[in-house]
Protein backbone atom coordinates (compact mmCIF):
# COMPACT_ATOMS: atom_id res chain seq x y z
CA UNK A 1 0.00 0.00 0.00
CA UNK A 2 0.72 3.84 0.01
CA UNK A 3 3.00 5.22 2.26
CA UNK A 4 -0.02 7.89 2.31
CA UNK A 5 -2.46 8.01 5.04
CA UNK A 6 -5.36 5.42 3.60
CA UNK A 7 -8.97 5.49 3.74
CA UNK A 8 -10.27 2.96 6.13
CA UNK A 9 -13.67 1.01 6.21
CA UNK A 10 -14.21 -1.09 9.49
CA UNK A 11 -17.32 -3.20 9.83
CA UNK A 12 -18.21 -5.39 12.88
CA UNK A 13 -20.16 -7.96 13.70
CA UNK A 14 -20.89 -9.90 10.25
CA UNK A 15 -21.55 -13.22 12.30
CA UNK A 16 -21.43 -14.98 8.95
CA UNK A 17 -21.93 -18.72 9.44
CA UNK A 18 -23.02 -22.31 8.08
CA UNK A 19 -26.90 -21.98 6.64
CA UNK A 20 -29.30 -23.88 8.44
CA UNK A 21 -31.78 -25.93 6.08
CA UNK A 22 -35.57 -25.26 6.47
CA UNK A 23 -37.34 -27.72 9.02
CA UNK A 24 -41.14 -27.93 7.59
CA UNK A 25 -41.95 -29.16 11.59
CA UNK A 26 -40.34 -26.19 12.72
CA UNK A 27 -40.19 -23.68 9.97
CA UNK A 28 -38.87 -21.09 13.07
CA UNK A 29 -36.01 -23.31 13.86
CA UNK A 30 -32.59 -21.41 13.93
CA UNK A 31 -34.68 -19.02 11.30
CA UNK A 32 -32.19 -16.52 11.71
CA UNK A 33 -29.96 -18.91 9.85
CA UNK A 34 -31.52 -20.06 6.80
CA UNK A 35 -30.70 -18.98 3.16
CA UNK A 36 -33.54 -16.09 2.49
CA UNK A 37 -31.60 -14.21 5.39
CA UNK A 38 -28.17 -14.42 4.18
CA UNK A 39 -27.38 -10.40 3.46
CA UNK A 40 -24.39 -11.21 1.49
CA UNK A 41 -25.65 -9.29 -1.46
CA UNK A 42 -26.24 -6.17 0.43
CA UNK A 43 -22.60 -6.46 1.91
CA UNK A 44 -20.80 -7.10 -1.52
CA UNK A 45 -22.79 -4.10 -2.78
CA UNK A 46 -21.46 -1.58 0.09
CA UNK A 47 -18.08 -3.30 -0.59
CA UNK A 48 -18.04 -2.42 -4.48
CA UNK A 49 -19.51 0.96 -3.49
CA UNK A 50 -16.83 1.76 -0.82
CA UNK A 51 -14.13 0.77 -3.35
CA UNK A 52 -15.35 3.15 -6.16
CA UNK A 53 -15.64 6.04 -4.02
CA UNK A 54 -12.68 6.20 -2.79
CA UNK A 55 -9.52 7.71 -4.68
CA UNK A 56 -6.48 6.33 -3.15
CA UNK A 57 -5.17 3.67 -1.00
CA UNK A 58 -8.27 1.73 1.68
CA UNK A 59 -7.84 -0.73 3.50
CA UNK A 60 -10.63 -2.68 5.08
CA UNK A 61 -10.83 -4.22 8.48
CA UNK A 62 -13.63 -6.61 9.60
CA UNK A 63 -13.30 -5.93 13.23
CA UNK A 64 -13.92 -9.49 14.63
CA UNK A 65 -16.82 -11.95 14.79
CA UNK A 66 -16.67 -11.70 11.09
CA UNK A 67 -17.26 -15.59 11.18
CA UNK A 68 -19.31 -16.80 13.88
CA UNK A 69 -17.57 -21.11 14.95
CA UNK A 70 -19.82 -20.63 17.63
CA UNK A 71 -22.79 -21.39 15.84
CA UNK A 72 -21.37 -23.95 13.09
CA UNK A 73 -23.15 -27.44 13.80
CA UNK A 74 -22.69 -29.38 10.54
CA UNK A 75 -20.89 -32.27 10.72
CA UNK A 76 -17.58 -33.71 8.73
CA UNK A 77 -18.26 -36.63 6.65
CA UNK A 78 -16.72 -39.95 8.18
CA UNK A 79 -14.48 -40.48 5.07
CA UNK A 80 -12.97 -37.08 6.98
CA UNK A 81 -11.86 -38.75 9.86
CA UNK A 82 -12.63 -36.47 12.52
CA UNK A 83 -14.33 -37.75 15.20
CA UNK A 84 -17.12 -36.30 17.01
CA UNK A 85 -18.17 -36.73 20.52
CA UNK A 86 -21.74 -37.13 21.45
CA UNK A 87 -21.88 -33.23 22.49
CA UNK A 88 -20.11 -32.40 19.32
CA UNK A 89 -22.70 -34.25 17.37
CA UNK A 90 -25.38 -32.43 19.14
CA UNK A 91 -23.81 -28.93 19.78
CA UNK A 92 -20.97 -28.28 17.21
CA UNK A 93 -17.11 -29.17 16.95
CA UNK A 94 -14.47 -28.50 19.53
CA UNK A 95 -12.05 -26.13 18.46
CA UNK A 96 -9.18 -28.45 17.45
CA UNK A 97 -7.10 -26.95 14.69
CA UNK A 98 -8.74 -29.50 12.23
CA UNK A 99 -11.89 -29.23 13.11
CA UNK A 100 -11.79 -25.42 13.00
CA UNK A 101 -10.47 -25.64 9.68
CA UNK A 102 -13.37 -27.74 8.45
CA UNK A 103 -15.82 -25.20 10.13
CA UNK A 104 -14.03 -21.99 8.12
CA UNK A 105 -14.09 -24.33 4.90
CA UNK A 106 -17.89 -24.84 5.10
CA UNK A 107 -18.71 -20.74 6.07
CA UNK A 108 -16.88 -19.77 3.02
CA UNK A 109 -18.75 -22.51 1.04
CA UNK A 110 -21.92 -21.26 1.96
CA UNK A 111 -21.15 -17.30 1.60
CA UNK A 112 -19.38 -17.46 -2.22
CA UNK A 113 -20.90 -13.83 -2.52
CA UNK A 114 -18.70 -12.94 0.39
CA UNK A 115 -15.62 -14.43 -0.80
CA UNK A 116 -16.05 -12.79 -4.72
CA UNK A 117 -16.82 -9.29 -3.19
CA UNK A 118 -13.32 -9.82 -0.68
CA UNK A 119 -11.38 -11.12 -3.49
CA UNK A 120 -12.73 -8.27 -6.04
CA UNK A 121 -11.13 -5.70 -3.24
CA UNK A 122 -7.55 -7.64 -2.75
CA UNK A 123 -7.56 -8.06 -6.96
CA UNK A 124 -6.76 -3.91 -7.22
CA UNK A 125 -4.36 -3.89 -3.64
CA UNK A 126 -6.60 -2.96 -1.22
CA UNK A 127 -5.62 -4.67 2.08
CA UNK A 128 -7.68 -6.17 4.04
CA UNK A 129 -7.43 -6.75 8.14
CA UNK A 130 -9.51 -9.24 10.38
CA UNK A 131 -9.17 -8.51 13.82
CA UNK A 132 -10.04 -11.70 15.70
CA UNK A 133 -13.32 -11.71 18.09
CA UNK A 134 -15.09 -14.11 20.64
CA UNK A 135 -16.90 -15.42 17.81
CA UNK A 136 -13.90 -16.18 15.81
CA UNK A 137 -11.16 -17.14 17.94
CA UNK A 138 -10.51 -20.04 15.85
CA UNK A 139 -8.87 -18.12 13.44
CA UNK A 140 -5.84 -17.92 15.73
CA UNK A 141 -5.11 -21.57 14.03
CA UNK A 142 -2.09 -21.44 11.56
CA UNK A 143 -3.86 -23.66 8.79
CA UNK A 144 -6.89 -21.80 9.28
CA UNK A 145 -5.51 -18.51 8.57
CA UNK A 146 -3.66 -19.67 5.44
CA UNK A 147 -6.99 -21.37 4.06
CA UNK A 148 -8.25 -17.75 4.47
CA UNK A 149 -5.62 -15.92 3.27
CA UNK A 150 -5.29 -18.07 0.54
CA UNK A 151 -9.22 -18.11 -0.60
CA UNK A 152 -9.75 -14.33 -0.26
CA UNK A 153 -6.24 -13.64 -2.46
CA UNK A 154 -6.09 -15.47 -5.49
CA UNK A 155 -3.32 -13.01 -7.45
CA UNK A 156 -0.89 -12.36 -4.12
CA UNK A 157 1.02 -9.84 -5.88
CA UNK A 158 -1.59 -7.34 -5.01
CA UNK A 159 -4.10 -8.04 -2.95
CA UNK A 160 -3.19 -9.02 1.34
CA UNK A 161 -5.08 -10.11 4.04
CA UNK A 162 -4.08 -9.85 7.27
CA UNK A 163 -5.33 -11.21 10.44
CA UNK A 164 -4.26 -10.04 13.70
CA UNK A 165 -4.64 -11.39 17.31
CA UNK A 166 -7.23 -8.33 18.85
CA UNK A 167 -6.23 -5.22 17.82
CA UNK A 168 -4.83 -3.19 14.65
CA UNK A 169 -3.61 0.36 14.93
CA UNK A 170 -4.51 1.83 11.53
CA UNK A 171 -3.15 5.50 10.22
CA UNK A 172 -0.78 6.22 12.90
CA UNK A 173 -4.31 7.94 14.94
CA UNK A 174 -6.90 5.36 15.31
CA UNK A 175 -7.06 2.10 17.29
CA UNK A 176 -9.17 -0.68 16.60
CA UNK A 177 -9.99 -3.40 18.54
CA UNK A 178 -12.89 -5.43 18.88
CA UNK A 179 -13.89 -5.03 22.42
CA UNK A 180 -13.93 -8.31 23.66
CA UNK A 181 -10.95 -8.37 26.00
CA UNK A 182 -12.93 -5.77 27.90
CA UNK A 183 -15.93 -8.69 28.69
CA UNK A 184 -15.16 -10.68 30.93
CA UNK A 185 -17.44 -13.13 29.90
CA UNK A 186 -16.01 -13.21 26.30
CA UNK A 187 -12.44 -12.30 27.05
CA UNK A 188 -9.83 -14.64 25.36
CA UNK A 189 -7.25 -14.98 28.84
CA UNK A 190 -4.37 -15.00 25.94
CA UNK A 191 -4.27 -14.21 22.87
CA UNK A 192 -0.94 -15.01 22.87
CA UNK A 193 -0.88 -18.36 23.63
CA UNK A 194 -4.91 -19.35 23.36
CA UNK A 195 -4.45 -23.18 23.17
CA UNK A 196 -4.75 -25.50 26.27
CA UNK A 197 -4.92 -29.58 26.50
CA UNK A 198 -7.85 -31.04 28.37
CA UNK A 199 -5.18 -34.02 29.22
CA UNK A 200 -1.35 -34.47 28.51
CA UNK A 201 -2.27 -36.87 25.31
CA UNK A 202 -4.82 -34.67 23.96
CA UNK A 203 -4.87 -32.47 20.58
CA UNK A 204 -4.47 -28.68 21.05
CA UNK A 205 -7.59 -26.52 21.30
CA UNK A 206 -8.52 -23.01 21.68
CA UNK A 207 -9.33 -21.94 25.24
CA UNK A 208 -13.06 -20.88 24.71
CA UNK A 209 -14.59 -18.23 27.02
CA UNK A 210 -17.98 -18.25 28.94
CA UNK A 211 -19.42 -16.71 26.11
CA UNK A 212 -18.57 -18.78 23.74
CA UNK A 213 -19.61 -21.51 25.68
CA UNK A 214 -22.91 -20.14 26.23
CA UNK A 215 -23.20 -20.00 22.37
CA UNK A 216 -22.71 -23.80 21.47
CA UNK A 217 -24.43 -25.57 24.40
CA UNK A 218 -27.46 -22.67 25.31
CA UNK A 219 -28.23 -21.00 22.22
CA UNK A 220 -27.36 -23.81 19.78
CA UNK A 221 -29.67 -26.15 21.70
CA UNK A 222 -32.60 -23.79 21.76
CA UNK A 223 -33.28 -23.02 17.80
CA UNK A 224 -35.90 -20.89 18.75
CA UNK A 225 -33.82 -17.84 20.49
CA UNK A 226 -32.23 -15.60 18.27
CA UNK A 227 -28.76 -14.69 19.82
CA UNK A 228 -29.11 -11.37 17.71
CA UNK A 229 -31.44 -10.06 19.22
CA UNK A 230 -31.07 -8.88 23.53
CA UNK A 231 -35.13 -8.61 23.08
CA UNK A 232 -35.15 -12.40 23.04
CA UNK A 233 -32.32 -13.62 25.79
CA UNK A 234 -31.86 -10.95 28.05
CA UNK A 235 -35.57 -10.49 29.69
CA UNK A 236 -36.94 -10.45 32.88
CA UNK A 237 -38.64 -13.16 34.37
CA UNK A 238 -41.97 -12.23 33.10
CA UNK A 239 -40.45 -11.47 29.64
CA UNK A 240 -39.55 -14.99 29.49
CA UNK A 241 -42.86 -16.59 30.37
CA UNK A 242 -44.08 -14.51 27.70
CA UNK A 243 -41.79 -15.20 25.04
CA UNK A 244 -42.16 -18.85 25.71
CA UNK A 245 -46.14 -19.04 25.59
CA UNK A 246 -46.08 -16.85 22.14
CA UNK A 247 -42.88 -18.40 20.14
CA UNK A 248 -41.94 -21.35 22.00
CA UNK A 249 -44.39 -23.76 23.67
CA UNK A 250 -45.97 -25.45 20.55
CA UNK A 251 -42.09 -25.60 18.93
CA UNK A 252 -39.88 -26.70 21.32
CA UNK A 253 -42.08 -27.37 24.84
CA UNK A 254 -39.57 -28.77 26.80
CA UNK A 255 -37.39 -26.19 26.39
CA UNK A 256 -37.15 -25.19 30.02
CA UNK A 257 -35.28 -29.07 30.45
CA UNK A 258 -33.05 -28.04 27.03
CA UNK A 259 -32.17 -24.82 29.36
CA UNK A 260 -31.16 -26.57 32.15
CA UNK A 261 -29.34 -29.16 31.34
CA UNK A 262 -27.32 -26.44 28.77
CA UNK A 263 -26.59 -24.07 31.33
CA UNK A 264 -25.53 -26.47 33.78
CA UNK A 265 -22.91 -27.71 31.14
CA UNK A 266 -22.07 -24.26 29.58
CA UNK A 267 -21.15 -23.34 33.64
CA UNK A 268 -18.78 -26.85 34.13
CA UNK A 269 -17.49 -26.45 30.24
CA UNK A 270 -16.27 -22.90 30.77
CA UNK A 271 -15.05 -23.08 34.32
CA UNK A 272 -12.84 -26.53 33.31
CA UNK A 273 -11.32 -24.56 30.21
CA UNK A 274 -10.70 -21.39 32.19
CA UNK A 275 -8.68 -23.26 34.80
CA UNK A 276 -6.36 -25.50 32.13
CA UNK A 277 -2.89 -23.90 32.02
CA UNK A 278 -2.11 -22.38 28.39
CA UNK A 279 0.32 -23.75 26.52
CA UNK A 280 3.27 -21.26 26.29
CA UNK A 281 6.36 -21.37 25.41
CA UNK A 282 9.13 -19.13 26.96
CA UNK A 283 11.71 -19.37 24.53
CA UNK A 284 9.41 -17.84 22.07
CA UNK A 285 7.75 -15.33 23.34
CA UNK A 286 9.76 -12.36 22.16
CA UNK A 287 9.31 -13.32 18.97
CA UNK A 288 5.34 -13.88 19.34
CA UNK A 289 5.20 -10.33 20.98
CA UNK A 290 7.12 -8.88 18.25
CA UNK A 291 5.07 -11.00 15.38
CA UNK A 292 1.85 -9.25 16.84
CA UNK A 293 2.49 -5.63 16.55
CA UNK A 294 4.49 -6.01 13.44
CA UNK A 295 0.64 -7.44 12.20
CA UNK A 296 -1.25 -4.93 14.07
CA UNK A 297 0.94 -2.18 13.49
CA UNK A 298 2.08 -1.30 16.57
CA UNK A 299 5.42 -1.53 19.10
CA UNK A 300 6.27 -4.31 21.05
CA UNK A 301 5.40 -2.39 24.47
CA UNK A 302 1.74 -1.44 23.25
CA UNK A 303 1.46 -5.08 22.84
CA UNK A 304 2.39 -5.82 26.22
CA UNK A 305 0.65 -2.91 27.77
CA UNK A 306 -2.74 -3.60 26.07
CA UNK A 307 -2.60 -7.50 27.04
CA UNK A 308 -2.23 -6.65 30.56
CA UNK A 309 -5.68 -4.33 30.14
CA UNK A 310 -7.63 -7.47 29.75
CA UNK A 311 -10.04 -7.99 32.42
CA UNK A 312 -10.50 -10.77 34.56
CA UNK A 313 -12.10 -13.85 33.07
CA UNK A 314 -15.44 -14.35 34.41
CA UNK A 315 -14.68 -18.50 35.10
CA UNK A 316 -12.94 -17.48 38.56
CA UNK A 317 -16.21 -16.22 39.34
CA UNK A 318 -18.54 -19.25 38.90
CA UNK A 319 -21.38 -17.35 40.88
CA UNK A 320 -21.46 -14.84 38.47
CA UNK A 321 -22.02 -17.15 35.15
CA UNK A 322 -24.31 -19.08 37.18
CA UNK A 323 -26.60 -15.67 37.57
CA UNK A 324 -25.96 -15.13 33.44
CA UNK A 325 -27.43 -18.09 32.84
CA UNK A 326 -30.37 -17.75 35.66
CA UNK A 327 -28.89 -21.35 37.67
CA UNK A 328 -28.78 -19.14 40.78
CA UNK A 329 -32.29 -18.35 40.92
CA UNK A 330 -33.10 -22.49 39.94
CA UNK A 331 -31.26 -23.19 42.36
CA UNK A 332 -31.98 -20.65 44.98
CA UNK A 333 -35.96 -21.79 44.27
CA UNK A 334 -35.10 -25.28 44.48
CA UNK A 335 -33.86 -24.61 48.04
CA UNK A 336 -36.83 -22.67 49.03
CA UNK A 337 -38.83 -25.45 47.65
CA UNK A 338 -36.67 -28.51 49.19
CA UNK A 339 -35.36 -26.29 52.28
CA UNK A 340 -39.01 -25.71 53.34
CA UNK A 341 -40.54 -28.71 52.94
CA UNK A 342 -37.66 -30.26 55.12
CA UNK A 343 -38.43 -27.57 57.66
CA UNK A 344 -42.22 -28.04 57.65
CA UNK A 345 -41.56 -31.81 58.11
CA UNK A 346 -39.62 -31.87 61.01
CA UNK A 347 -42.50 -28.74 62.59
CA UNK A 348 -45.17 -30.95 61.50
CA UNK A 349 -43.53 -34.06 63.79
CA UNK A 350 -43.00 -31.78 66.84
CA UNK A 351 -46.47 -29.23 66.09
CA UNK A 352 -48.36 -31.11 64.00
CA UNK A 353 -48.23 -28.42 60.89
CA UNK A 354 -49.08 -30.02 57.75
CA UNK A 355 -49.39 -28.98 54.27
CA UNK A 356 -50.85 -25.63 54.33
CA UNK A 357 -47.75 -24.69 56.19
CA UNK A 358 -45.41 -25.67 53.89
CA UNK A 359 -47.42 -23.56 51.47
CA UNK A 360 -47.88 -20.66 53.31
CA UNK A 361 -43.94 -20.81 53.75
CA UNK A 362 -43.54 -21.10 49.69
CA UNK A 363 -45.50 -17.87 49.42
CA UNK A 364 -44.12 -16.09 51.79
CA UNK A 365 -40.21 -16.70 50.59
CA UNK A 366 -41.12 -16.07 47.22
CA UNK A 367 -41.74 -12.01 46.81
CA UNK A 368 -38.09 -11.86 48.11
CA UNK A 369 -36.66 -14.67 45.45
CA UNK A 370 -38.70 -12.33 42.97
CA UNK A 371 -36.99 -9.53 43.76
CA UNK A 372 -33.80 -11.04 43.92
CA UNK A 373 -34.55 -12.26 40.32
CA UNK A 374 -35.45 -8.88 39.18
CA UNK A 375 -32.56 -6.76 40.95
CA UNK A 376 -29.95 -9.03 39.19
CA UNK A 377 -28.47 -6.61 35.77
CA UNK A 378 -27.45 -9.30 32.86
CA UNK A 379 -23.92 -8.04 32.67
CA UNK A 380 -23.92 -8.01 29.04
CA UNK A 381 -25.40 -4.63 29.44
CA UNK A 382 -22.65 -3.20 31.60
CA UNK A 383 -20.33 -4.12 28.97
CA UNK A 384 -20.58 -0.71 26.34
CA UNK A 385 -19.98 1.57 29.91
CA UNK A 386 -16.61 -0.97 31.37
CA UNK A 387 -15.05 -0.12 27.78
CA UNK A 388 -16.15 3.29 27.93
CA UNK A 389 -14.17 3.88 31.28
CA UNK A 390 -10.96 2.39 29.74
CA UNK A 391 -11.23 4.16 26.14
CA UNK A 392 -8.64 6.82 27.27
CA UNK A 393 -6.21 4.89 28.74
CA UNK A 394 -6.14 2.23 25.99
CA UNK A 395 -5.84 4.89 23.34
CA UNK A 396 -3.10 6.41 25.30
CA UNK A 397 -0.98 3.06 25.44
CA UNK A 398 -1.47 3.09 21.74
CA UNK A 399 -0.84 6.86 21.03
CA UNK A 400 -3.92 7.48 18.97
CA UNK A 401 -6.78 9.99 18.81
CA UNK A 402 -9.26 7.72 18.12
CA UNK A 403 -11.05 4.64 19.02
CA UNK A 404 -12.99 2.27 17.50
CA UNK A 405 -14.45 -0.79 18.94
CA UNK A 406 -17.49 -3.27 18.14
CA UNK A 407 -18.67 -6.37 19.93
CA UNK A 408 -21.94 -4.51 21.83
CA UNK A 409 -23.97 -4.28 18.46
CA UNK A 410 -24.62 -0.96 18.79
CA UNK A 411 -23.39 1.91 16.30
CA UNK A 412 -22.37 4.86 18.17
CA UNK A 413 -20.10 8.58 17.69
CA UNK A 414 -18.99 10.13 20.80
CA UNK A 415 -16.18 12.01 22.26
CA UNK A 416 -14.55 10.83 25.65
CA UNK A 417 -12.51 14.41 25.77
CA UNK A 418 -10.44 14.26 24.20
CA UNK A 419 -10.91 10.95 22.71
CA UNK A 420 -13.16 10.18 19.91
CA UNK A 421 -15.00 7.09 20.32
CA UNK A 422 -16.91 4.84 17.74
CA UNK A 423 -18.62 1.58 16.84
CA UNK A 424 -19.94 0.05 13.59
CA UNK A 425 -22.32 -1.54 15.05
CA UNK A 426 -23.33 -5.02 14.11
CA UNK A 427 -24.46 -6.24 10.28
CA UNK A 428 -25.75 -9.21 12.36
CA UNK A 429 -29.43 -10.51 11.50
CA UNK A 430 -31.19 -9.45 14.29
CA UNK A 431 -34.50 -9.24 14.15
CA UNK A 432 -37.59 -8.02 16.66
CA UNK A 433 -39.80 -11.06 15.87
CA UNK A 434 -39.06 -14.78 16.27
CA UNK A 435 -40.12 -15.22 12.63
CA UNK A 436 -37.50 -12.80 11.51
CA UNK A 437 -40.05 -10.17 9.59
CA UNK A 438 -39.19 -6.77 11.27
CA UNK A 439 -35.42 -6.14 11.06
CA UNK A 440 -33.86 -3.87 13.72
CA UNK A 441 -32.11 -0.85 12.50
CA UNK A 442 -29.39 -0.50 8.98
CA UNK A 443 -26.21 -1.79 9.35
CA UNK A 444 -23.64 0.59 10.00
CA UNK A 445 -19.75 1.25 9.24
CA UNK A 446 -16.85 3.49 10.02
CA UNK A 447 -15.81 5.67 7.75
CA UNK A 448 -12.31 6.88 8.40
CA UNK A 449 -11.13 9.33 5.58
CA UNK A 450 -7.57 11.93 5.05
CA UNK A 451 -9.03 15.20 5.04
CA UNK A 452 -7.05 18.46 3.41
CA UNK A 453 -5.42 19.44 6.38
CA UNK A 454 -3.07 16.02 6.14
CA UNK A 455 -5.19 14.51 9.46
CA UNK A 456 -8.09 11.85 9.21
CA UNK A 457 -12.02 12.29 10.31
CA UNK A 458 -14.19 9.71 11.14
CA UNK A 459 -17.98 9.23 11.03
CA UNK A 460 -20.43 6.29 11.18
CA UNK A 461 -22.39 5.41 8.33
CA UNK A 462 -25.70 3.56 7.79
CA UNK A 463 -26.00 1.47 4.51
CA UNK A 464 -29.24 1.78 2.84
CA UNK A 465 -28.34 0.01 -0.14
CA UNK A 466 -27.71 1.93 -2.08
CA UNK A 467 -26.67 4.74 -0.21
CA UNK A 468 -25.19 6.07 2.73
CA UNK A 469 -26.98 7.74 6.15
CA UNK A 470 -24.48 9.64 8.76
CA UNK A 471 -25.12 8.79 12.18
CA UNK A 472 -25.00 11.96 14.54
CA UNK A 473 -22.52 12.07 16.45
CA UNK A 474 -23.71 12.14 20.48
CA UNK A 475 -22.31 14.95 22.85
CA UNK A 476 -18.78 14.91 24.38
CA UNK A 477 -18.82 13.48 27.68
CA UNK A 478 -16.42 14.04 30.11
CA UNK A 479 -13.37 11.35 30.43
CA UNK A 480 -13.81 9.06 33.11
CA UNK A 481 -11.38 8.10 35.23
CA UNK A 482 -9.46 4.81 34.46
CA UNK A 483 -9.69 2.54 37.37
CA UNK A 484 -7.54 0.03 36.57
CA UNK A 485 -5.47 -2.28 39.86
CA UNK A 486 -2.15 -2.38 39.13
CA UNK A 487 0.92 -2.76 41.67
CA UNK A 488 2.60 0.09 42.86
CA UNK A 489 6.31 -0.82 42.54
CA UNK A 490 7.35 2.70 42.32
CA UNK A 491 6.31 3.24 45.92
CA UNK A 492 8.57 0.68 47.28
CA UNK A 493 10.75 1.73 49.94
CA UNK A 494 14.40 2.76 49.57
CA UNK A 495 17.15 1.44 51.09
CA UNK A 496 19.49 3.62 53.08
Amino acid sequence: MSTARPTTLVLSDLHLTTVEPLDPERPLWRRYKQRDLIYDDKLAAMLDDARAQVQGPLEVVFNGDVFDFDAVTDLPAPSMHLHASYMERIRGLAPHEAKSLFKLQRILADHPTFVAAVRRLTAVGTRVVFVVGNHDLELLWPSVQATLEHALTPDRANGEVRIVEWFYRSGEDTLIEHGHQYDSYCVCDDPLWPTIRLTEDSAPRIRLPFGSYASRVLVNGMGVINPHNDQTWLLSFGGYVLYFWNHVARVQPLLPLTWMWSSLMTLILSVRDGFLPAEVDPRALEERVEDVATKAQASPAMVRALYALRVHPAFFTPWRIAQELWVDRLLLFLLIVVGSFQAMATLNVLFGWGLQAWLATIVLLFPPFLLYAQGIEPEARAVDRAVHARATLIAGIANVERLVLGHTHVARHTTVEPLEYLNPGTWSPGFRDAACTQPIGHPYVVWIRPNEAGRRDAHVEAWLNPGWLALPPTASEPSPAARVPFFNWRGRPRRR
